[in-house]
């Protein structure tokens, strides 16, 4: 990683990113299910950056591999141009998921 310190802003991107995950049926064969197909995109330091799209569509796939939660099964994660791995984006982002029920 570069000298950068944290004044100067974290910009993530992201580039081919694909995930598969493998699904266990009883009595089934098992079976690979894409989640996730060459996707990318940046977070730039200083901005607000809102992924949207239908139930189902990779959304939370996609935060969790930002956030080092997940492993990436092709593709890259870069920060601040810098290729990374999961251990160094679990030190350097999270998120925290909506709950399904508001709290009184």
């Amino acid at each position: 990683m570069s000298s950068r310190t944290a004044a100067d802003g974290i910009t993530i991107r992201w580039s081919g990113v694909q995930q598969e995950l493998t699904i266990k049926k009883m009595f089934k064969p098992l079976v690979q299910k894409e989640i996730l197909k060459r996707v990318s995109g940046c977070a730039y330091a200083g901005e607000t950056l809102a992924i949207m799209g239908p139930s189902g569509a990779g959304k939370t796939s996609l935060l969790n591999i930002l956030a080092g939660r997940s492993p990436v099964n092709g593709g890259q994660v870069f920060v601040n141009g810098t290729a990374v791995d999961a251990s160094i984006l679990r030190q350097l982002s999270v998120y925290v998921m909506q709950g399904s029920k508001q709290q009184e």
